[in-house]
């Protein structure tokens, strides 16, 4: 899959605030028109522009990546 160097300008994470898994979902459901947030959601984990809690309910933007 494309990892983009940057996100997306559409896809901007409140810097510091932790997601639930289900919020990001919804998150990136609404903002991509083909409905699969939990492949954008693991791409975005694997392209380090998300960090997430060993057991992948909680997840966050990195430094510098994804905040507005």
């Amino acid at each position: 899959m494309y990892a983009p160097k940057r996100l997306p300008a559409a896809v901007r994470l409140e810097a510091g605030r932790v997601y639930s898994e289900a919020e990001l979902g919804d998150l990136l459901d609404a903002w991509h028109t083909f409905h699969d947030p939990a492949t954008l959601r693991r791409e975005l984990y694997n392209n380090r522009f998300l960090d997430r809690s060993p057991d992948g309910r909680a997840y966050w933007a990195t430094p510098g990546e994804g905040q507005a």
